[in-house]
């Protein structure tokens, strides 16, 4: 029998719950941003609107491939917090009217649901003032990262 060891601890309760709600948090929003997505490509006949909108899509996979993944399960669950305070972000400023002209609110609509729907249930794992702090540095930390990989 072959036995591999790690240096790796096994996770926590806690961790473990994190890594799930995380992974469960990325499918819900990829279903959101899949569904709002292919409806902007099926009911514009824009070639530039569909374009961006496919960008959106795949970007937005791509990237929760790579946050909600990783080893460490609060780092995951940070690092996908921080990408959808990104895009809600981005969504506001005048920058993504050009990228969704009408569909902007709508896409911001879905953005801003992706951030309550985190938010809400990370609060769940932690005590209210962690949370709190937890937040603000994820606010403040994505005020200073601008969204790289504009749509």
């Amino acid at each position: 029998m072959l036995k591999i060891e790690t240096a790796q601890e096994p996770l926590s309760r806690q961790e473990l719950n994190i890594r799930f709600l995380t992974q469960s948090l990325v499918q819900e929003a990829t279903n959101r941003v899949e569904f709002a997505a292919d409806s902007i490509i099926l009911t514009t006949t824009s070639t530039d609107l569909q374009k961006h909108a496919y960008r959106w899509k795949i970007e937005t996979l791509n990237t929760f491939k790579n946050t909600a993944f990783q080893s460490s399960p609060k780092l995951s669950l940070m690092d996908t917090w921080t990408y959808m305070l990104q895009v809600r972000n981005f969504m506001e400023t005048p920058e993504a009217q050009d990228y969704f002209g009408t569909y902007t609110t709508y896409v911001l609509q879905v953005s801003q649901d992706n951030v309550e729907d985190i938010e809400r249930k990370a609060s769940q794992f932690f005590k209210p003032e962690i949370f709190k702090n937890i937040k603000n540095l994820l606010c403040n930390m994505q005020k200073n990262t601008h969204y790289l990989h504009k749509i």
